[in-house]
């Protein structure tokens, strides 16, 4: 609705939704600090159809590898591997 506002545009809802695990934040900055400007972990929400809703989420640790801002190390590979089993669990919810 906001943007809506803001731009006179007629865009059925679509929210972004911050998602942080303190834990696994914590983990990446003590890799890497470079990584706190993919902060937060966003999920974004939209409706395709009516009944039909689109959950979407970009892993920012892979993000982060692939753009140099992560090393490639054992340890940057388990936060992926975490972070992944943590957003596999969300969508399992949802």
């Amino acid at each position: 609705e906001l943007l809506n506002e803001k731009v006179s545009a007629d865009r059925d809802p679509y929210y972004v939704l911050g998602a942080c695990n303190p834990n696994m934040a914590d983990r990446a900055l003590d890799e890497t600090l470079k990584q706190g400007a993919l902060f937060p972990c966003n999920f974004v929400v939209w409706q395709e159809e009516p009944g039909v809703q689109r959950v979407y989420h970009v892993s920012i640790m892979k993000i982060g590898r692939l753009v140099g801002i992560a090393p490639d190390s054992d340890a940057w590979e388990g936060i992926v591997a975490d972070t992944g089993e943590l957003v596999e669990a969300f969508f399992e919810r949802v």
